[in-house]
């Protein structure tokens, strides 16, 4: 009797004690995928990133600027900013697993979907659509790799 009374406590405090908990399913992306669902597709550099929390403090945002050195699909000016679930604003940090995080000075090949309502740029696929491009140590010849590291 007694165990069955705890049980239903720990279930009814689970209920109260997170009723904002979300959890994202994302579907596995092949490149066609990408690239067909992709409104963008480009080579660029982060030049900046700034974190800020949405308007009503739910959740923290970042949005990073590229520096745009090729399109392969789509155009947005020089710049574009990617917009990506996560970051630290006034002294609190927020990690979406699965989402991208860009480093400053840091090459990316991306695949992006643009809001249609809000014109928000963002990764397509999470960390799926996201390409870092970097120099391969032993030939010099600029190679591109997928991280997924937070993607399970």
């Amino acid at each position: 009797m007694k165990a069955n009374r705890i049980i239903a406590l720990v279930l009814l405090l689970g209920c109260v004690a997170a009723p904002g908990a979300r959890a994202a399913t994302l579907r596995a992306m092949k490149l066609a995928d990408l690239v067909r669902g992709g409104d963008m597709i480009f080579v660029g550099t982060a030049v900046s990133s700034v974190s800020a929390w949405n308007a009503e403090r739910t959740r923290i945002y970042t949005r990073t600027t590229f520096q745009v050195e090729e399109y392969l699909k789509g155009y947005a000016g020089e710049t574009v900013v990617i917009e990506t679930l996560g970051g630290k604003a006034d002294g609190i940090g927020m990690r979406a697993p699965g989402m991208p995080v860009f480093r400053t000075r840091d090459k990316h090949l991306l695949f992006v979907k643009t809001g249609r309502v809000t014109g928000t740029h963002r990764v397509l696929g999470w960390a799926q659509g996201n390409f870092r491009v970097h120099k391969d140590p032993r030939t010099g010849r600029e190679v591109v790799s997928r991280d997924l590291s937070g993607v399970t």
